[in-house]
């Protein structure tokens, strides 16, 4: 990718295409640039960065479950039109359809002119050299797993090298198993049937008293290095300072792109911290994290800006898995402005998925989407952002704003002189 008067990098968090988003846009013949169209995410010297967190497979099965993902390709268009250069895709849910839908992807994003980055064929490099402004800027990417436990596919290193934090427990006893992955999904789908749904909710209905807080316990996840599926995995962090070591070789710069975290929790799990002391050591520039859904602070550490989690880009409000507490359906797309060799100032936006109808949402820029709103709509929009404010900056009920702004200074290399 070679582009002139590249000023600005810009991240914006989890791409998602969930499985009530994409029923309603089937059954109502739609395209999916509904989703996009209330937002203008890029300028023309800017490159802009996503974590696609869905395979892109026609050739499968696509989304029929919670938590296991697959969209279609004409969904990667739209995401495509928006604008965004490179995707993320080392993320938990990069082999929810096996290795196949994992290649695939890989080549349904290069086929629209976008860098996919964090995933590999054998004897690649696990990181992509990016030229801008004459300058090489290296995207390394990383995801603490691929949801093992859940979609039953186990990496087999030679057919893919995923960049990965932890290995699933027990992976020395085990060798891929080809059969396993597709008996389980296939009873899945079964799972998923609207004889199994029906059965389901009438049981619900029966013996739940609230059924709409079912899945609250399961969608909150801490990652705690005391639990013993989230420990450091020295080998797989000697692999990441290799890697790190051998794309600064390359490279002026470094991005890194961490996709770890508790689900739907606003604080910073201690596998997380460490994670990111870890990382913080070595030559890189920023971290950008995503994966808990929802936004986490920022912060400085070991002369490192790093930004913990940047929320849901896009997700379907009505996902059961879905846990509201900490305002999931805002985001915000952080913009790196550069110099000749470095970062030198660094912003956010608040975004905001917006429920239009059941099952269906857009993506709006706060700042543009007040004009549209009533009074008590206003001042609930910027009660919100105000949260989200405390939240990036790590205060408490403190009020930044009276009106919204196109954005919010985070970082200056000034103040770092």
């Amino acid at each position: 990718m070679n582009e002139s008067k590249i000023k600005k990098i810009s991240f914006t968090g989890d791409i998602l295409c969930d499985f009530p988003e994409y029923k309603y846009i089937k059954e109502n013949k739609l395209n999916f640039d509904i989703l996009f169209k209330e937002i203008r995410l890029k300028e023309k010297d800017e490159i802009l960065v996503g974590n696609l967190e869905t395979p892109i497979c026609d050739e499968l099965p696509y989304t029929f479950e919670p938590f296991s993902f697959n969209s279609p390709y004409s969904f990667l268009k739209e995401v495509k039109k928006s604008g965004f250069d490179i995707l993320s895709i080392a993320n938990n849910h990069c082999l929810d359809r096996g290795h196949f839908g994992a290649i695939k992807t890989i080549k349904n994003i290069k086929s629209l002119e976008i860098e996919p980055i964090g995933i590999y064929f054998p004897k690649e490099k696990n990181y992509n050299i990016i030229e801008i402004n004459g300058k090489k800027i290296a995207f390394i990417s990383y995801t603490y797993g691929t949801n093992y436990s859940h979609n039953h596919c186990f990496l087999n290193r030679n057919k893919l090298n995923i960049n990965i934090l932890k290995t699933p427990l027990l992976e020395d006893n085990r060798k891929y198993n080809f059969l396993e992955y597709y008996l389980y999904n296939i009873k899945s789908y079964f799972k998923y049937t609207k004889i199994y749904l029906i059965l389901k909710r009438l049981k619900n209905h029966l013996f739940s008293k609230n059924t709409s807080n079912l899945n609250l316990g399961k969608s909150y996840i801490i990652d705690d290095l005391n639990n013993k599926e989230w420990k450091i995995d020295i080998s797989e962090i000697n692999k990441l300072k290799k890697t790190v070591s051998e794309a600064k070789k390359e490279s002026d710069n470094i991005i890194f792109l961490l996709h770890s975290g508790g689900q739907f929790n606003k604080e910073v799990g201690t596998f997380t911290k460490e994670i990111v002391n870890i990382l913080t050591k070595l030559p890189i520039d920023i971290v950008i994290g995503n994966h808990p859904h929802v936004v986490q602070k920022f912060e400085i550490v070991n002369d490192k800006p790093v930004f913990y989690s940047l929320g849901n880009f896009l997700f379907s409000p009505n996902s059961e898995y879905v846990n509201f507490e900490y305002k999931p359906q805002y985001s915000i797309k952080v913009n790196t402005y550069w110099d000749d060799i470095e970062i030198a100032k660094i912003n956010f936006e608040i975004l905001k998925v917006v429920e239009l109808d059941k099952n269906h949402a857009q993506i709006v820029n706060t700042f543009e989407y007040i004009d549209n709103c009533d009074m008590n709509e206003r001042i609930k929009l910027i009660e919100d952002c105000n949260l989200i404010l405390n939240t990036v900056f790590n205060t408490e009920n403190k009020k930044y704003i009276d009106k919204l702004e196109k954005e919010y200074n985070v970082w200056e290399k000034k103040c770092q002189d």
